[in-house]
């Protein structure tokens, strides 16, 4: 069983539904089980898995719910990811009878991600993390940071962890990068389109990206385009009025194939406060784009290798944010580069990371050392 709290167009979904796709690939009889609802990455499940939805309101909602499912269907292994998801499917396998190894997957660094979000719900989950993830199996961290965090503030036992990373990067990617654009902003090499991804929160902090790009225009033409849906659209839409960048900012919501946008823009730029992983960050590398990248925790700057694959910034500082990128844009653009797409596969790849979890299914009852 995979447990995540909805099929929305977050980066996490999307790594649980590869997985799901993957796992059910080499065999196994796959339960994709929602807390709430689907989303927009639905129609990315295979029909190989068994996708359910719980249709509570959340991920502590759908405990009862989901104790009895596990009850009835007493998968080998539930993997789950999300802290909010993680400490439901641990609680709800604890109630079901234990019978079910967990493995919780972390996605985003866990002082930043308490520091930024105020509710009190997200200021007392390193506590619930603390009292519960002693009963996982693994705990599962996409980069080594993100993994240390996990030994050293919530105290999960380093036998316990394990660094796998994000399976990011598909068999089909190099021909959805390829794909044209009807999209006019992308085909006028004369005004490079600046490009960042994900879902509107606070923790992409996209306006600081909006900010930098009040201060790029004011230098040499250029357009803003922002891929992604969630919470802060409001907000996002009330700066760019106020900036008077109506004309040069556009915010066109989720698409299907951001790989291609990555491919045809002049600079993709990750803006994040915090992360574990940024899927958007490999995959723009993978596609071929120059990056420049916020230089938060975790990822940024073990992906780009302290800055030798992209420029890196300080976080929340919209004036290096826009130097950076303009010393990107005034660089004459780069021929591909197989060797990193192909060492990129290599990490990122669906089928090595599937593998990796496979694995991590497959050995001992559970893991006590």
């Amino acid at each position: 069983m995979l447990y995540v709290p909805n099929l929305d167009g977050g980066g996490a979904e999307g790594v649980m539904v590869t997985l799901a796709n993957g796992l059910a690939a080499l065999g196994y009889h796959v339960d994709l089980v929602a807390a709430a609802r689907g989303g927009v990455n639905e129609h990315r499940v295979s029909g190989g898995v068994n996708f359910v939805r719980l249709g509570a309101s959340g991920c502590l909602a759908s405990v009862p719910s989901l104790m009895r499912r596990l009850r009835k269907t007493r998968p080998q292994a539930i993997i789950s990811t999300l802290s909010h998801a993680n400490l439901a499917a641990l609680i709800s396998n604890r109630l079901a009878g234990g019978t079910s190894r967990v493995i919780v997957r972390e996605a985003a660094a866990i002082k930043l991600t308490a520091q930024y979000y105020r509710s009190l719900r997200v200021r007392l989950l390193p506590a619930g993390m603390r009292w519960l993830y002693p009963q996982a199996s693994f705990v599962v961290a996409n980069s080594p940071g993100l993994a240390a965090e996990l030994v050293e503030r919530i105290k999960v036992r380093p036998a316990k962890v394990r660094v796998i990373e994000n399976p990011v990067i598909g068999e089909g990617f190099q021909a959805l990068a390829g794909e044209g654009l009807a999209d006019p902003w992308f085909n006028d090499p004369r005004i490079p389109v600046v490009l960042g991804a994900g879902r509107l929160t606070i923790q992409k902090d996209f306006e600081t990206l909006i900010r930098a790009f009040k201060v790029i225009s004011a230098k040499r033409p250029a357009r803003l385009v922002i891929l992604g849906e969630g919470e802060d659209r409001p907000k996002l839409e009330g700066l760019v009025a106020r900036e008077g960048l109506q004309e040069t900012v556009k915010l066109p919501g989720y698409v299907p194939n951001p790989f291609a946008y990555m491919r045809h823009c002049g600079c993709f730029v990750l803006s994040s406060l915090l992360e574990g992983s940024p899927n958007v960050l490999i995959q723009a590398l993978a596609a071929g784009a120059p990056v420049v990248s916020a230089d938060c925790p975790w990822g940024p700057r073990e992906i780009l290798e302290d800055g030798r694959l992209g420029r890196l910034a300080p976080v929340g500082n919209a004036e290096a944010l826009a130097a950076a990128v303009l010393e990107t844009l005034a660089q004459p653009a780069c021929a591909a580069r197989p060797d990193l797409f192909e060492k990129l596969r290599e990490k990122y790849g669906v089928s090595s990371v599937v593998r990796k979890f496979h694995e991590l299914v497959q050995q001992g009852a559970v893991c006590d050392v």
